[in-house]
Order: structure tokens, then sequence, then C-alpha cells
């Protein structure tokens, strides 16, 4: 529960909404007596700023997507067959060692 909060509470969107609902609240309960046109303009932008936020998240996320489908498609890729170099190197240690073991 307490993760979910502090979830909401760090979302830019979340905080936006809870200035909207703030502002019509406040206004009735100080009795502000702001003009409904005023209001809607506040909140006008407050759902565009929401929605705004929306399709950046989205392209961000959709980003990730595209980018860990690239990975696997590389890590599905075989790799290429080790340098002939770095076999002779590898079965000379293996020969020294199981020289080394043995003695």
């Amino acid at each position: 529960m307490n993760d979910i909060i502090r979830e909401l509470l760090q979302s830019k969107k979340f905080l936006a909404a809870i200035a909207g609902a703030a502002v019509v609240v406040l206004n009735k309960a100080l009795s502000i007596d702001m003009p409904e046109e005023d209001l809607l303009k506040i909140l006008g932008m407050i759902a565009t700023y929401i929605v705004g936020q929306s399709v950046a998240d989205f392209g961000k996320e959709k980003a990730k997507v595209e980018k860990t489908g690239e990975m696997l498609k590389a890590m599905e890729k075989p790799f290429p067959p080790p340098d002939q170099a770095l076999v002779n190197v590898v079965e000379r240690n293996r020969a020294e060692i199981k020289k080394i073991l043995a003695d």
C-alpha cells in the first residue's frame, strides 16, 4: 500500500490532477468566486499537460520495448567461431595445468 502511495506521489500526472482538484475545492471552500471560465481554462491546461505527459510516457515505453526486442534479436545470432590463435593458447594452458596437477 505504501509503495502505491509513494509511486502516486512521484507521478507528475497524479500531482497535476491533485492540483486541479485543489483549485476547484479551494475556490469553493475559500469563497474566492473565480469565474467558471477561468476555472475551466486552468483545468484545461492541467488536462492538456496530463495528456501530453501520457503521450511522452507512451513514447518512452515504446522505445524501451523496441530496444529490448533488438537486444533479443542480437542474442539469437550464433557466436562466431573462436580465433584459432585463441584456441591454441587455451589448449596450451590446459596442457600445462594438467602437467602441474599431475606432479
